[in-house]
């Protein structure tokens, strides 16, 4: 019976993945459907900064006064993207890698980018299960990963993170731990998002790791500097507070907008929270969960969080141990938020970074509870009463 049932068991299980990738493979075409009419948002800056790397004018990368010329041109053939474009605000040793960008017109770049885009989306929902030794059924949810697609509408370079973050935690994980901190340092293009990572190095004891990411990423830090010189940095720390860096802060997904939303106190509040999770899992929480909680102390005290950063939550949820984790970050559920808002995402990162902190404390009481129990089983076998729970750790000890 067992024998017979088994070819239909399976059978069930492939319509249901073939069903569900269909209802996914809609609603990810539903929500890409407006690329057709409007502009690729953040696609000018990066086409700015390869006309000045084309031009030689790399060190001005950060000038706003180069960029005047550059918006006008672009104003020719596309009105609506010259409205809306802001500067290159990336470190400068990622600029070299749109370069080819500057030999297309702005219409072909777009095209270009959108199919890397795509291209990487493929290499990650293909990979990363495969890197992070997670289900192979997870690519169902990556595909149609929010994150993901939102990346790809806007022209946004976290698939890229997102692929590099998830290939030096699968070098970590396979014991190459100087390659694997190199490879992560690469993905400090965004480094307000890979600000804790260090930490999380450090409590799991990777010092090579450290050492090799702390290298690297000294070295792109130091190439960034060349390029631009000290001019070029303070042009660049005014732009992180420009407004276009700092545009719909209610629309971010960190812990600033929570405050925005619901005030000092209540940001205060979670604030110290995530903190003292944070805190709890690098000190007694697996290696996995301490870099989970880097992730996500990374996303909720970054100063700027959009959408398309929380890409990284897709390898905290397939290197989640909670089944329920996994899938309160994976499932497409935020297709189904009425809202333009990232509460839920803060809210969901604040309770798995609780969830992270929760696992070793509940192992740890149970720990207790179980020497005392075992204690005062062997107190009674000798005629003499239990004694307090104090008492038996210090006598276990000793």
């Amino acid at each position: 019976m067992t024998g017979a049932g088994q070819p239909s068991t399976t059978s069930s299980r492939r319509l249901l993945i073939v069903l569900v990738c269909m209802i996914n493979w809609g609603i990810g075409c539903l929500y890409l459907a407006p690329l057709r009419m409007r502009p690729i948002w953040d696609l000018p800056q990066f086409y700015f900064a390869a006309k000045l790397i084309r031009a030689g004018k790399i060190s001005l990368l950060y000038d706003k006064s180069a960029y005047v010329p550059l918006n006008a041109e672009l104003a020719k053939s596309d009105p609506l993207a010259a409205k809306y474009s802001t500067y290159f605000n990336r470190p400068a040793f990622e600029a070299p890698l749109f370069l080819p960008l500057a030999f297309l017109s702005y219409r072909a770049a777009g095209i270009l980018v959108l199919i890397v885009n795509f291209g990487l989306l493929a290499l990650l929902v293909w990979r990363i299960p495969k890197w992070l030794y997670a289900p192979r059924d997870s690519r169902i949810w990556l595909f149609v990963f929010m994150p993901f697609l939102h990346s790809i509408a806007f022209g946004q370079d976290t698939l890229l993170l997102t692929l590099l973050v998830a290939f030096g935690l699968h070098l970590l994980l396979d014991k190459q731990d100087i390659p694997s901190g190199a490879v992560l340092a690469l993905a400090v293009f965004k480094p307000h998002l890979l600000c804790a990572v260090p930490f999380a190095l450090i409590a799991g004891k990777k010092w090579k790791a450290l050492c090799s990411f702390m290298f690297t990423a000294g070295a792109l830090a130091l190439v960034s500097f060349t390029i631009v010189g000290i001019r070029g940095i303070r042009n660049w720390a005014e732009l992180l507070r420009a407004p276009s860096t700092d545009a719909v802060p209610l629309l971010m997904g960190n812990l600033r907008a929570l405050g925005l939303h619901c005030g000092t106190a209540a940001a205060f509040a979670a604030a110290s929270w995530a903190l003292a999770c944070f805190v709890i899992a690098l000190r007694y929480s697996p290696f996995l969960d301490k870099f989970a909680a880097a992730l996500l102390a990374g996303l909720l005290f970054s100063p700027h969080t959009y959408l398309q950063d929380y890409s990284l939550a897709a390898i905290i949820g397939l290197i989640a141990l909670y089944p329920g984790t996994k899938y309160l970050l994976l499932l497409p559920w935020p297709y189904f938020y009425p809202f333009t808002d990232l509460l839920p995402f803060i809210l969901l990162g604040l309770a798995c970074l609780t969830c992270l902190a929760a696992r070793p404390v509940i192992l740890r009481w149970n720990e207790w509870c179980l020497v005392r129990k075992t204690y005062d089983i062997g107190l009674e076998g000798q005629g003499r009463q239990p004694v307090l729970a104090e008492e038996c750790m210090r006598d276990t000890r000793g």
